[in-house]
């Protein structure tokens, strides 16, 4: 099935609230990405279980090889080039690149760091970007807010095209 971003975006804020409403101790205690990207995704995956979607965490493979970011964007830091990445969380088909639904990079407020967050921003362009062999149709970035805060609504950007977005890094430049 193919969405449109209102379909989309339905079903995200319905996976959030769920975590939200459900698992708010996570974020009541900081607990680690990974781990709230865990619950996230099982909220995700009742969401986008009838269309034979796969929800995965950490899934870094191609077919039979890892991902990596092979594209060498403005500015970028040649070490990047040919490393292996991990998109938090993807939604697709296994197997078949056709269907490369969404991808979402996840922070929280208690990760100060403005390289991760640029760096996952360079990764969801790459995992989107037209020429790669990924095409992602949508990406997504959740900034969680931890331990006092956790009951704020998580900032979130969403993404179709990311192409088309400039983005300024003082870590990487112009993305």
């Amino acid at each position: 099935m193919d969405y449109n971003e209102k379909e989309i975006t339905d079903k995200i804020k319905k996976a959030i609230n769920g975590l939200i409403r459900k698992d708010f101790l996570l974020l009541t205690i900081d607990s680690s990405e990974r781990s709230i990207a865990h619950r996230l995704a099982c909220y995700l995956e009742d969401e986008f279980k009838k269309d034979d979607y796969s929800v995965d965490c950490e899934y870094n493979r191609r077919e039979d090889r890892p991902k990596m970011i092979r594209r060498f964007w403005e500015n970028i830091d040649k070490s990047q080039l040919g490393k292996n990445v991990y998109p938090d969380i993807i939604i697709h088909e296994r197997g078949n690149n056709k269907r490369n639904l969404l991808v979402i990079e996840i922070k929280k407020s208690s990760n100060k760091s403005q390289e991760e967050r640029d760096f996952d921003f360079l990764k969801l362009k790459a995992y989107m970007h037209e020429g790669d062999e990924y095409q992602y149709k949508y990406g997504l970035f959740v900034d969680f807010f931890v331990n006092e805060e956790f009951e704020k609504y998580p900032e979130i950007k969403f993404f179709r095209n990311f192409r088309e977005i400039s983005f300024e890094s003082k870590y990487f430049g112009k993305i």
